[in-house]
């Protein structure tokens, strides 16, 4: 918290701006820069989905999945047939 972010940060964010399709955001409070200001640059038409212990005032998602994110992705997983491993194999 707090530390600078690689200069590798930097140099790719643009090029990936350009090529997403889906942003994902998973247990963050989307207040540490310069991540924060991921969300702010992506272009409209991108789809975005939070998972979280709780929703964030300053941000809208297409989708908010509001609880603890471990078990969310183990069931969606499961769900898929992924089968990942976890503690509670």
């Amino acid at each position: 918290m707090g530390e600078k972010v690689s200069s590798k940060f930097d140099k790719l964010i643009g090029k990936d701006l350009e090529q997403v399709d889906l942003l994902i955001v998973m247990g963050s409070t989307l207040q540490i820069s310069p991540v924060s200001g991921i969300k702010t640059q992506l272009p409209p038409h991108v789809p975005t989905l939070l998972f979280n212990n709780e929703r964030l005032a300053r941000h809208d998602f297409v989708v908010e999945v509001i609880g603890d994110c471990d078990a969310t992705v183990r069931e969606i997983s499961r769900e898929l047939g992924w089968g990942l491993l976890s503690s509670e194999n």
